[in-house]
């Protein structure tokens, strides 16, 4: 069997036209074919959830993601020929409407930190229940960032790192938004994007887009991702259920 047709054997895509608007498509990229084979199980045994294809290879990944443009790419960080921080990466720069989620049996906090930073919206423990991770999958689709509660603490801690490093040796003074820029950073940790923002801002959304720039700017940070921790980190409401502090 050619390459071709062991490729479409693989991908075993459902077509549901009639649910187009409701339904979370996934590409599943995980190295173990069981793992794979069960989360696929899992996955499909949700009304509101489908999965368009699955590979152990990295760079076969990224080629179905722009092939097939799915909602998520749940993804483990071993895969073949590129590992999925590089997929992480890749799919930032050439798909950023791809919402990805690290799915990994253990990670070092400074891997957790790496992924982000390269523009994951998720990072799920592959010992979470069925509910957790099917949550996960609806939160990142809807725009949230999911974080597991055991590991805010260190990213926030790292952060915090990130920031005394930039400030040198000089002591860093508390950081100054305006009341706008906290409302923003409001819905940003409720994982709005930014046409909902500047809907419930009553500006424009290339208003919204300019706090945005400058909010990175004076926190730190340099993604959403960030930008949410560090709205854990100053107390600030809106993180939804699967955000970084209630996950």
């Amino acid at each position: 069997m050619n390459r071709t047709l062991k490729t479409a054997f693989r991908l075993n895509i459902r077509r549901r036209p009639s649910m187009a608007s409701s339904v979370i498509r996934i590409l599943i990229a995980d190295n173990q074919i069981l793992f794979r084979q069960s989360l696929r199980a899992l996955l499909q045994a949700q009304a509101d959830l489908t999965v368009v294809a699955e590979t152990g290879d990295g760079i076969e990944t990224v080629r179905l993601a722009e092939a097939l443009a799915p909602d998520i790419v749940l993804l483990d960080q071993a895969l073949t020929r590129l590992d999925g921080l590089e997929v992480v990466s890749s799919l930032r720069r050439k798909r950023p409407n791809i919402r990805t989620i690290l799915l990994t049996g253990a990670m070092a906090r400074n891997a957790q930190i790496a992924v982000l930073s390269r523009g994951a919206r998720g990072v799920v423990l592959k010992d979470v229940s069925a509910d957790l991770l099917c949550r996960s999958v609806r939160c990142v689709a809807a725009g949230q960032t999911w974080i597991s509660r055991d590991v805010v603490s260190d990213l926030i801690d790292e952060l915090a790192d990130q920031r005394a490093g930039q400030a040198g040796s000089a002591e860093s003074a508390p950081v100054a938004l305006t009341n706008r820029e906290w409302q923003i950073l409001s819905h940003v940790a409720a994982g709005m994007p930014n046409k909902e923002i500047a809907a419930r801002c009553a500006c424009r959304e290339d208003t919204v887009k300019h706090h945005l720039t400058r909010m990175f700017a004076r926190t730190g940070t340099s993604n959403r991702s960030q930008l949410a921790l560090f709205a854990v980190n100053q107390g600030v409401e809106g993180v939804g259920q699967g955000g970084p502090s209630n996950t």
